[in-house]
């Protein structure tokens, strides 16, 4: 039995609320309501905001107590939460089960029975130790909130044009796994919000598995994002919801969407686990685009120089801007093999005669390097460096060391060469925008382009590389940004 240490200072019985109202009815309360428990007698208050009470009512249960019940609550001009409680007689009886039928059910006069809460942890346990609701049933009732929903057991669960929160049906949903019977009835319609993502277990638990009748249309396709888009979504601070963003025609819950499509997209093709760092470039600012959707504790980047951020990126100048990611292949590259994808989407002109878009040089056998321009696409993979023409810096490249001895570049998802570069794994951090140097930015390396992603990785085969930038060129499109 839950005591809320409320007790009615002449009985001490153990009072527990059971419900809310903001009713201001003369006339309020159930035209059926039926307890079951081993009290011998029952007890209904109803009490205002500061615990004064407003009404008592007593009824002889006999075990099972069924009955109608009204309240005069009037008084209640400002619509303030008054609280109902329920106590049986004597102080240690137990009450199990309630089953209750608001606004008329069956035809009957019907009372005001506007719930604003249900505390359904108040029930005590009953013989087989599990609260139960025998039956709930809420027509046209502004319900915001439902508590201890998961210890219930329940023959019917109804709701008709309730307002019910998305946790709290969730909550319902979940405590599926204690309905105790079979071929029950959920009923669940009316403008209600969809239930959180993590009720959809539950929810086909209790429609297949306990052979429950489902009745009305429930809302069970909330999006199931993964811990690594919330996570980055909520660190980047764009809300799930229907506000604009920096994106023309993109609300925050369609943005979280594109997000997490990218995110399971790269999971599904088996490249989750071969990125050590992916920045999408994702928000606008220059803060939200240092974030590692990865793993937003890890490697944010450090910006330096006067880049130009807006909804397409973060423009260099040629001139100052870089940014520092932390990464140091040496410690991150499985046998010391990976690559550099870098998400280019501009064609500007050079403004730094030897532009790097990503790379980290200590010496030319020990250096690792991506340059994209408006004729070639090149770099090194721990030694000599590599070239191939193209006709634009615009689109995804990637550098991909496949072994000691190789190098590969491709472009927008093919293959463009591969050679030989032979070397040593850098042990100092890669830079973005230009190319460490050493341990400091190198002065002719400053890129001039649009950066609109950034991906560090380990190796990849041919088709893990294709099938990274198609996954990096469907964000983008979707996001208007695709300039290839």
């Amino acid at each position: 039995m839950i005591n809320l240490g409320i007790t009615d200072s002449e009985l001490n019985f153990n009072w527990r609320r059971f419900c809310k109202t903001v009713s201001k009815s003369a006339n309020w309360g159930f035209d059926r309501f039926r307890i079951y428990g081993n009290s011998w007698s029952t007890r209904i208050q109803v009490r205002r905001p500061d615990g004064s009470v407003v009404d008592t009512q007593y009824f002889n249960s006999n075990y099972q107590f069924e009955h109608d019940f009204s309240f005069d609550l009037s008084e209640n001009v400002n619509n303030e939460e008054y609280s109902v409680y329920i106590a049986g007689v004597p102080a240690s009886a137990k009450i199990s089960q309630v089953y209750a039928f608001p606004t008329g059910y069956g035809g009957t006069t019907g009372k005001n029975a506007e719930i604003t809460y249900w505390d359904l942890a108040q029930v005590s346990p009953g013989p087989d130790g599990t609260s139960q609701i025998g039956r709930l049933r809420l027509e046209n009732n502004p319900v915001t909130q439902i508590d201890g929903a998961s210890n219930i057991m329940a023959g019917e669960i109804r709701f008709n044009n309730c307002q019910l929160g998305a946790e709290n049906l969730a909550d319902l949903l979940i405590g599926s796994d204690n309905y105790g019977n079979t071929n029950g009835t959920f009923v669940y319609s009316g403008n209600l919000a969809a239930p959180a993502e993590r009720a959809l277990p539950a929810y086909n638990n209790l429609k297949n598995n306990k052979a429950w009748a489902i009745t009305g249309e429930v809302p069970v396709n909330s999006p199931a994002y993964e811990a690594e888009t919330t996570s980055y979504m909520n660190t980047i601070a764009i809300g799930d919801d229907n506000n604009p963003t920096v994106y023309t025609g993109i609300t925050g819950s369609q943005l979280w969407s594109l997000v997490d499509d990218y995110v399971k997209g790269l999971k599904t093709d088996g490249l989750w686990n071969k990125i050590i760092a992916d920045f999408p470039i994702i928000g606008g600012t220059s803060v939200k685009h240092t974030f590692n959707i990865k793993d937003v504790n890890q490697f944010q980047l450090t910006l330096l120089g006067s880049w130009v951020h807006d909804s397409s990126g973060m423009l260099g100048n040629g001139s100052n801007t870089y940014a520092r990611t932390g990464i140091i292949p040496s410690l991150v590259f499985t046998g010391n093999l990976g690559g550099l994808t870098a998400t280019i989407g501009t064609n500007n002109i050079l403004v730094a005669n030897d532009p790097v878009e990503v790379g980290s040089f200590i010496d030319t056998q020990k250096a690792f390097s991506l340059t994209t321009t408006q004729d070639n696409i090149s770099g090194r993979g721990y030694g000599d460096t590599l070239s191939t023409p193209t006709t634009t810096a615009i689109g995804v490249a990637t550098t991909n060391k496949t072994d000691v001895n190789s190098l590969s570049f491709y472009k927008n998802g093919v293959e463009l060469l591969t050679g030989m570069s032979i070397g040593t794994v850098p042990d100092i951090e890669i830079y973005i925008g230009t190319l460490n140097l050493a341990g400091s930015p190198y002065s002719s390396g400053y890129s001039a382009q649009r950066t609109q992603g950034s991906t560090i990785h380990q190796e990849l085969t041919d088709a893990e590389v294709t099938n990274l930038h198609n996954r990096i060129s469907i964000l983008e499109l979707a996001l208007g940004r695709k300039t290839w």
